[in-house]
């Protein structure tokens, strides 16, 4: 049975492998549209986004980061 789950693993990383990578490249390169357009270093937008995140969901309120988002916040999720 291990040798059927090892080729089953196999061959769903081979599927998924490309469809991760172009997935880094994508929201690498959004990342760093990103960063250059509010003409802040991609850490500190990436704070700004993790901020925001928490906002969405609830778990902080958080008015700087939604206003510095965009101003949308919504909580339709």
């Amino acid at each position: 049975m291990d040798i059927v789950a090892l080729i089953v693993f196999i061959v769903v990383q081979i599927l998924f492998i490309p469809l991760a990578i172009v997935g880094v490249i994508l929201v690498s390169y959004k990342q760093l549209i990103g960063s250059k357009k509010l003409g802040a270093s991609s850490t500190a937008t990436k704070v700004i986004t993790y901020r925001w995140m928490m906002d969405v969901f609830g778990l902080r309120e958080d008015t700087a980061s939604v206003n510095l988002s965009g101003g949308k916040n919504d909580r339709a999720i």
